[in-house]
């Protein structure tokens, strides 16, 4: 529908099998691009590997399909992130912490994740759906209509503080149960600010290979800190969305974060 986001990799390109507009696997959306030149043929391998495999729990699969991508790779281990998975975080623990996790948390002002949302076309999207929200001449019984007023509309900002709030008072209590040492966190200001400290702190929590350059060469990779948004704000919106994102900041404080 003309809208880009960096987190999709896929490349429809005139020798990709999926054009634009497309249904496409989720896993060659935004996973395989990071992994292979040859998305297409790299789902195709493992398409034919899981097939193989026998009937088993879900949580088995997945364990098993990034062994094997990892492996695939020559690596010894993996890092999931997602964007929002602090909203279902004991749900990735159900399924992953029989073999062992670790957990580190990556927090960021409310105002600043709700803005940063508002201005993300995925979230625009997911924020009015979830919360359902009927655009603006949008027919409620026409798919097509409702997708296109979701994307182009401007929904109250505080709606993206309150979705922010939600997940973080969801998410929060599950970490602040696991066993002492499963967990830390990291505030996404301080990592993006001064990356090459806090990753090779990370390098550490998360027991990755001794490898002397990673810091430096991930800490490359940071773009430095966003301009803040915030000061763009009308007084309104913005007494609104301290408001909205207030339950999570008080959560975040409750548990020291």
């Amino acid at each position: 529908r003309g809208h880009e986001a960096e987190e999709v990799t896929y490349p429809f390109g005139p020798d990709s099998r999926y054009r634009r507009g497309d249904p496409v696997p989720w896993i060659l959306t935004s996973t395989l691009g990071h992994l292979s030149d040859e998305p297409d043929a790299h789902w195709d391998r493992l398409r034919r590997w899981l097939e193989a495999r026998p009937a088993a729990p879900v949580a088995e699969h997945y364990r098993a399909l990034f062994a094997h991508m990892a492996a695939e790779a020559h690596k010894s281990c993996w890092v999931e992130r997602s964007g929002s998975s602090i909203d279902y975080v004991g749900d990735l623990l159900a399924c992953f912490s029989p073999g062992g996790a670790r957990l580190v948390h990556i927090h960021r002002d409310g105002i600043e994740v709700a803005l940063s949302m508002r201005n993300h076309a995925f979230y625009r999207l997911a924020v009015q759906l979830y919360y359902g929200v009927v655009p603006e001449g949008a027919d409620p019984d026409d798919e097509d209509s409702m997708v296109d007023g979701w994307l182009e509309g401007d929904p109250p900002v505080e709606l993206y503080g309150r979705y922010w709030s939600e997940q973080v008072c969801r998410g929060v209590p599950v970490l602040a149960a696991q066993p002492e040492g499963d967990v830390t966190t990291v505030a996404f200001e301080h990592l993006v600010a001064d990356p090459v400290p806090v990753l090779s702190e990370l390098a550490g929590f998360l027991a990755l290979p001794t490898d002397d350059g990673f810091a430096e060469r991930a800490g490359a990779l940071v773009r430095g800190v966003p301009a803040p948004r915030a000061p763009h704000l009308d007084a309104g919106e913005l007494e609104r969305l301290e408001e909205a994102c207030a339950p999570g900041r008080e959560m975040l404080a409750e548990h020291g974060i």
